[in-house]
């Protein structure tokens, strides 16, 4: 059987868990001698929302499965009310403890604080209606374009096709504009699409790597990896 632990983190060591194709937590540092990820949602999110946010200007909650029976080699404690129950991991164990992880590692809430830098009107938040996109060089139908949407709220995207769901996970954004979704529900669960965004006024332009390496410009080319589109804000 598999169990869910959560872990809270800042941008800094988010970014070193996507470079690890969201399959492992960066080391632990000299000073920090355990690795205790959480064994339930309110309490990371609390630490999330209350502490990361201070402390680095932005808190995600991270959600990850592991071997059970791995798992219960590892003390349990209890640090506060019921609730705040945590699962203690030596240090020095958590390489071993990366290669037990079950799937990708996901994020499932995003507090934004100051944006990691990134200044409010600069943000994708919002829902989108794509008018122009292009898929290796090749223009998109604008009937398909029509009748689709995107809307980026809180960490959480979702894609609808003629009004219904297609596509569902979450997503990140630094300082650099980089955004990467991170799929859960449809054609894209279980894949890491990393992107490039900028927002001006009400047009939001998302370049995607579908293949899992990040654009670094706003255009395809001939690569029929790279997927370009451009959104008009709907609300």
């Amino acid at each position: 059987m598999a169990l869910t632990l959560f872990r809270p983190v800042g941008p800094k060591e988010l970014a070193l868990i996507e470079q690890s194709g969201w399959r492992a937590f960066p080391s632990r540092l000299p000073e920090q001698p355990i690795f205790y990820p959480v064994t339930n949602e309110q309490y990371a999110i609390q630490i999330a929302r209350d502490w990361n946010v201070k402390a680095s200007g932005a808190g995600f909650v991270t959600r990850f499965q592991i071997d059970d029976a791995y798992a219960a080699r590892f003390p349990r404690k209890i640090v506060g009310s019921s609730i705040h129950e945590e699962l203690w991991v030596p240090a020095e164990e958590l390489e071993e403890f990366n290669s037990r992880i079950i799937g990708p590692i996901t994020v499932t809430h995003r507090f934004p604080g100051d944006q990691g830098g990134i200044q409010g009107a600069n943000q994708p938040e919002g829902i989108w209606q794509p008018t122009y996109a292009e898929l290796g060089g090749e223009e998109a139908p604008k009937m398909m374009l029509e009748k689709m949407e995107i809307e980026l709220i809180h960490g959480n995207y979702t894609v609808r096709f003629g009004g219904e769901i297609y596509d569902q996970g979450h997503y990140t954004v630094d300082a650099a504009s980089q955004l990467t979704l991170l799929g859960s529900k449809g054609p894209n669960a279980g894949r890491t699409i990393p992107g490039l965004f900028k927002v001006s006024g009400d047009t939001l332009s998302i370049c995607y790597g579908l293949g899992g390496i990040r654009p670094e410009q706003f255009t395809t080319g001939t690569d029929p990896q790279l997927y370009l589109v451009n959104y008009t804000r709907k609300s």
